[in-house]
């Protein structure tokens, strides 16, 4: 015997059936006084009538809850499977796992892993008989749908089947396995069988063994109600023959050119290689919403992951959007990727140095200020005496260049270990009239004890992305 119900939501309601007792006892009307002669024989008349009356009054009231519950009942749909008389009840009892995740809108010989699927499921239940019983679970790295319970109604589950297509979302079937468990732990039946459609795609069985190996050592920890009578069935939809994607991108400023790159991360995710990719990148921006594009063609080994680079004028707006892609192949919804970005914002620096009169055209840092500012300005730029230090928020800015101090205070060489510790870039140009006592403080941010000589026989830089 297997009882459940198919909206079993509705059971939650079931307290409301006691409403009518509820009323009953909190609107009992009290007896009312009335000046009488003599109460003999009405006291026979109610004796005689008052049992009568009670159990007419609970009737009604038992009546009224079982109306309430026969309402609820109605909603909630109850489903009573009965076998036999002698208890041998479903001959078969099977729960379909149909994986509808992004993955099965994969082609190959110009049908989807999703099409198939739902072929081979239609074929199942309609090879299912009466006296057998099946339930219908749709999955992702979700539950999308589940029969709930074991019927012999299969005609139904395949025109659910029918009615759903493959989502956009990732694979994981251990949720669908448990719902399939729970729902064989109310069945009798002899023959207790999971069957599993899906592509099998390695994002799917997340810390667990591959595919093709035993998984019941795996699964008896990790689903509750499991059954190692249960037997559990694959079937492997044929493989795409390639499949790449994007996984994402970023857009930084070039230091070296002005323009804008644009990093785009693609994948190969079959075991196969694939050659002559091209990897295209589209921008629109600029004057009058002008479109950009570039492209490059790469080689991917099997399940390689490799980050291509693109380069983009860089626009004079807030916002860039566009999109990065690859050739289309067997699944087509990984090959594109669209974005809304902000351009990125230029870099600031503080030049904090002494006073030098002119300072634009004899500053000591007048040639790496004409740097910082000639085509392509990624830099905005801001020049204070260092007695103006100590009213400037440095963290406002990216990198602060100190320029031949005369004298360092103790504050300012605090104010500047904050910057650092908040992630600001110190640059200082020390020159060779200075001081070694007056810049004292400073010495605790610099790498290198000042007084000290240090021969050097060349300069080493290293960028990275911003």
């Amino acid at each position: 015997m297997n009882f459940n119900f198919i909206n079993s939501s509705a059971l939650w309601a079931l307290p409301l059936t006691l409403l009518p007792v509820l009323i009953h006892l909190l609107f009992r009307r009290p007896p009312k006084r009335v000046v009488f002669s003599d109460l003999r024989f009405l006291k026979m008349v109610l004796e005689k009538e008052r049992p009568r009356k009670r159990i007419k009054e609970w009737l009604i009231l038992l009546l009224r809850v079982l109306a309430l519950l026969a309402f609820l009942l109605f909603f909630s749909r109850p489903i009573l499977n009965v076998g036999d008389r002698w208890g041998k009840e479903d001959s078969v009892a099977m729960v379909l796992l149909v994986d509808n995740s992004c993955s099965m809108r994969a082609q190959n010989a110009g049908s989807t892993h999703w099409q198939r699927a739902v072929s081979l499921a239609q074929a199942a239940l309609s090879s299912l008989g009466e006296r057998d019983r099946s339930a219908l679970v749709i999955y992702s790295d979700r539950i999308e749908y589940s029969s709930g319970y074991l019927t012999n109604l299969h005609g139904e589950l395949s025109l659910k089947l029918k009615s759903m297509e493959p989502n956009f979302r990732g694979t994981d079937v251990f949720p669908a396995l448990g719902s399939a468990y729970r729902i064989l732990n109310g069945s009798g039946a002899s023959n207790k069988v999971i069957l599993i459609l899906s592509d099998m795609a390695a994002h799917g069985w997340r810390a667990g063994p591959s595919v093709g190996k035993d998984l019941r050592s795996d699964w008896k920890g990790r689903i509750e109600n499991y059954d190692a009578q249960v037997r559990i069935l694959y079937v492997n939809l044929p493989k795409a023959l390639s499949n790449a994607g994007v996984n994402g991108m970023d857009i930084a400023p070039d230091l070296y050119s002005g323009s804008l790159k644009v990093n785009v991360d693609v994948e190969n995710f079959s075991a196969e290689p694939i050659s002559a990719l091209p990897v295209y990148f589209e921008l629109r921006g600029g004057e009058l919403g002008k479109k950009h594009s570039s492209e490059t063609i790469i080689n991917l080994g099997p399940r390689e992951k490799k980050r291509v680079s693109l380069s983009a004028p860089n626009p004079q707006e807030e916002y860039l959007t566009g999109r990065v892609g690859i050739r289309a192949d067997a699944l087509s919804t990984d090959d594109e990727y669209y974005f809304a970005r902000r351009v990125p914002e230029k870099i600031k620096v503080l030049c904090i140095e002494e006073p030098s009169g002119i300072a634009a055209l004899s500053g000591e840092s007048y040639y790496l200020r004409q740097a910082l500012l000639s085509p392509p300005a990624l830099f905005e730029l801001r020049v204070i005496n260092l007695s103006e230090a100590h009213q400037i928020q440095l963290e406002s800015y990216d990198v602060v260049l100190l320029i031949n101090p005369y004298e360092v205070e103790r504050s300012l060489a605090e104010k500047l270990a904050g910057f650092l510790r908040k992630g600001g870039a110190l640059f200082v140009s020390l020159g060779d009239h200075l001081n070694y006592e007056k810049i004292k403080p400073l010495a605790e941010l610099l790498p290198a004890r000042l007084g000290e000589k240090v021969e050097t026989q060349g300069l080493s830089l290293k960028f990275s992305d911003l």
